[in-house]
């Protein structure tokens, strides 16, 4: 494998870097005072796009356990001036959302000079949907996804089309879905008690349906529903780093 160059970020928070080969796209990290683990914590965003707020949200975690965090901000308005929701479906046009992350960290690789994998996601709201469509064509590259208070669910169904099921993703994306792999990955679903005010159905019973189609497909899946929390980052936090706090201390992926 190519030597990756010796890092050209500093320890801490850096700042919004544009991706070199597309700079609509930028991402910002946060690197530990010491690295160790290898393992690479990905805060996706929700519709405000608050990239540095959920990267913010998780620092503690990274510094308690050595983990780098990389927080993609995919801007609204790409391609059609009103669009609010490109990225939450990967697939916008001839835009591939999930593409595009995969080059941001391959970015941060070089500006960290670490090899950095395998991701642990973490999404909130528009970000969940991004992330659990993203754990479905990917699973490979996923140690851990958190999905917290997704607003539209796709649901391992193949009897409805993208994006409500997953009937037709190989032709939709040019991959099947590989539900063996799927299942060995731990997967979290974590919405706030108070999360109702979304229409015809509340986060709440979205959260919950997801859930259970992910127990009755075989995988591991843990739902947290907070009390007193509505439609809020900060409330879903501790039980989210409770959450990675075990799954770091199960895989002993600790890295010198």
């Amino acid at each position: 494998m190519e030597a990756v160059p010796h890092g050209l970020l500093p320890r801490g928070s850096s700042a919004l870097y544009a991706l070199g080969d597309d700079p609509r796209f930028s991402y910002c990290t946060y690197v530990p005072a010491e690295i160790r683990s290898g393992e690479l914590l990905v805060t996706v965003h929700g519709t405000g796009r608050d990239a540095i707020g959920i990267r913010d949200a998780f620092v503690p975690f990274a510094e308690q356990h050595g983990v780098t965090i990389l927080s993609p901000l995919f801007p609204a308005g790409i391609d059609r001036p009103d669009d609010l929701d490109n990225y939450k479906f990967i697939r916008f046009g001839h835009l591939r959302f999930d593409r595009l992350l995969m080059r941001m960290v391959v970015a941060a690789e070089r500006r960290t000079g670490r090899r950095l994998g395998p991701l642990r996601l973490v999404g909130f709201s528009g970000g969940a949907q991004f992330v659990h469509r993203f754990l479905y064509l990917h699973p490979g590259l996923v140690a851990s996804a958190t999905i917290a208070a997704p607003g539209r669910i796709t649901l391992l169904d193949d009897t409805r089309d993208w994006w409500a099921g997953t009937r037709d993703v190989q032709d939709v994306f040019g991959t099947s879905l590989d539900l063996a792999t799927l299942r060995s990955v731990p997967v979290q679903v974590v919405v706030g008690a108070d999360d109702t005010d979304t229409g015809v159905r509340s986060r709440v019973e979205q959260a919950k349906t997801l859930h259970d189609n992910y127990r009755n497909h075989g995988i591991s899946s843990r739902l947290d529903v907070v009390p007193h929390s509505r439609h809020d980052l900060a409330g879903l936090v501790p039980p989210i780093t409770d959450f990675l706090d075990g799954q770091l201390r199960n895989t002993g992926r600790f890295a010198s």
